[in-house]
């Protein structure tokens, strides 16, 4: 059999718990479940956040390899940039802009 406990809340914070639980769609009873008794570990997150980066790392590459093609896909490669390694991400939009000079100035040899 369950535990039943009481709580005293104020209006608001029911309110607030009743909204809450409206938007995920679960009970009040499971969204207090939820906030006390988290079931996502230390190690699920390390998992995520692996993930997330491998993901971003990929979106990277593949906006630089837009560079070639699109000038404008150089700050959607600087976010991700940042993103990824804001101490780092100086470094490789430096090689970067040096990379697009070298690019305009065969561009231009070219078209002389």
């Amino acid at each position: 059999m369950a535990a039943h406990r009481t709580v005293r809340l104020t209006n608001e914070e029911d309110k607030q718990l009743e909204t809450e639980a409206k938007k995920r769609g679960v009970t009040v009873s499971q969204l207090i479940r939820e906030r006390l008794f988290p079931t996502v570990t230390a190690a699920d997150f390390e998992v995520y956040r692996k993930d997330q980066r491998q993901g971003l790392e990929r979106l990277c590459e593949l906006a630089t390899q837009l560079i070639g093609y699109q000038r404008f896909a150089v700050n959607v490669s600087a976010k991700c940039l940042l993103m990824l390694d804001p101490q780092g991400a100086a470094g490789k939009l430096e090689d970067l802009r040096k990379r697009m000079e070298a690019e305009q100035q065969e561009a231009q040899k070219y078209h002389e």
